[in-house]
């Protein structure tokens, strides 16, 4: 795992790497590595309830090796996660990008990806 990426899964693990232990045991969460979205990341998730109804740019659909949205499609290429976040390496026609995704509960996210503010996202049902 590269530095960089460490440090980013770490705030997102609330600085646990940050405070000089290893983030397994300061957070008390195993990082693991992977070519596949966990579960419980995946599924149809918007921005606002409306955007459940159809394909638009405030609805992701995520699935264990594609994020997909109106306006973009990524193809994962690796995902490094612990039992609430992930950053998952997306493989894009523009090039490559981060997507970042943290758990708040079963139903809820906050994500963030390239220059875009953290956003929430809430699963469609």
């Amino acid at each position: 795992m590269s530095a960089r990426l460490a440090c980013i899964l770490a705030i997102s693990l609330n600085c646990a790497a940050c405070s000089g232990e290893a983030p397994e045991k300061a957070a008390g969460a195993k990082i693991q590595e992977s070519h596949a979205i966990p579960t419980r990341f995946r599924g149809l998730w918007a921005e606002m309830p409306a955007a459940c109804l159809t394909h638009n740019t405030r609805r992701y659909e995520i699935s264990a090796i594609q994020i997909d949205r109106a306006d973009f499609s990524g193809r994962v290429e690796g995902v490094t996660f612990s039992e609430t976040a992930a950053d998952v390496h997306l493989s894009m026609p523009k090039g490559e990008a981060l997507f970042r995704i943290e758990l708040d509960d079963a139903n809820t996210m906050r994500a963030h990806y390239g220059q875009r503010e953290e956003f929430i996202l809430r699963r469609c049902r």
